[in-house]
């Protein structure tokens, strides 16, 4: 069996100080990928969608709350 490959680029990880990167260099001889169907419910397969891309481009690193609002509220406990 032989297999020929032709990719873009070469997929390797970066360092940086705070942060690390991963690129991925696509096989330029695969064939594209994709999907011909009906969809039933338009709105529930459009909000599916904006879900994925909402998750595929989010910042996934952590930000704390901003709570200065709930520790400037009187302690309602003490009586």
């Amino acid at each position: 069996m032989e297999v020929t490959k032709r990719y873009a680029g070469q997929s390797g990880v970066a360092h940086g100080d705070h942060d690390s990167r991963i690129s991925f260099s696509p096989d330029l001889l695969r064939e594209p990928a994709y999907f011909v169907g009906n969809v039933s419910n338009h709105v529930n397969f459009r909000e599916a969608i904006s879900t994925l891309h909402h998750v595929v481009v989010s910042d996934m690193r952590f930000k704390p709350k901003d709570r200065t609002e709930y520790f400037g509220l009187p302690d309602v406990s003490s009586g």
